[in-house]
């Protein structure tokens, strides 16, 4: 709970005014995968929530309250080459780099490939549906791309449907194991609670105004592409 004498400063924040937009990266909530070392390791169980920079365990299932939602490209070079970043776009429409193209758009690593035996390869560029929110309370970013853009869609339609500010809504955030074509995987899931209370919408509506303005990021990393070829409808823009 924010104290009453900090209030009237969380919208618009002081000593902020030498930061640049780049610079505002939230931390994702990441869903362990058994591929993942650490979990290989033993310190976290395949279905885990973990916050991507501190490595702190998100209890599961959880509450969750959006409260923005825009969308980001990410062009990954090869993992076996330490995952470094080719190309990116904040917005998903206009690329930070122009070495592929001026334009998401346009680009051909943001194209599906038509195969020979009549199946759609997957764009070599990964679109990131995002949605900055509290997550058990804290400031965090869902980071959602490839199937886990079934769960964006599903979330961003129950918020719309809701008929209010997208804070308004209180969802579950949990995991569930399915299953792919190289084997299963976790996935996301998400699950109307009703609405918040009144304390909870005034803290996210502030969080809100607080980004409104600025360019937030949210920590990305590439995640192994271990799961079920993605369908054109998928990657569709609702």
């Amino acid at each position: 709970t924010i104290p009453d004498f900090l209030r009237d400063s969380v919208a618009k924040p002081r000593g902020f005014e030498a930061v640049e937009p780049t610079d505002v990266v939230l931390p994702r909530v990441q869903l362990m995968q058994s591929i993942d070392e650490r979990v290989q390791g033993g310190e976290f169980k395949a279905g885990d929530l973990v916050n991507s920079l501190t490595g702190a365990k998100i209890p599961s299932p959880t509450k969750l309250v959006i409260v923005d939602h825009f969308k980001s490209r990410i062009f990954w070079g090869p993992r076996e080459e330490g995952n470094n970043l080719l190309c990116s776009s904040p917005d998903g429409r206009t690329p930070v780099h122009t070495r592929y193209a001026t334009a998401c758009a346009t680009c051909p690593n943001a194209q599906f490939t038509e195969l020979p035996d009549g199946r759609r390869e997957n764009p070599r560029c990964t679109v990131y549906f995002n949605f900055p929110a509290l997550v058990n309370g804290e400031r965090l970013g869902l980071s959602l791309s490839r199937t886990k853009i079934r769960v964006a869609k599903r979330l961003v339609s129950m918020a719309r449907f809701l008929g209010y500010d997208i804070w308004a809504g209180l969802y579950e955030l949990g995991t569930r194991l399915e299953k792919g074509k190289k084997g299963p995987y976790h996935n996301f899931t998400v699950t109307q609670r009703g609405f918040v209370d009144r304390v909870t919408f005034e803290v996210a509506k502030q969080f809100h105004e607080a980004i409104r303005n600025t360019r937030v990021s949210i920590h990305a990393e590439q995640e192994e592409k271990d799961e079920e070829i993605v369908t054109k409808d998928d990657e569709v823009a609702f």
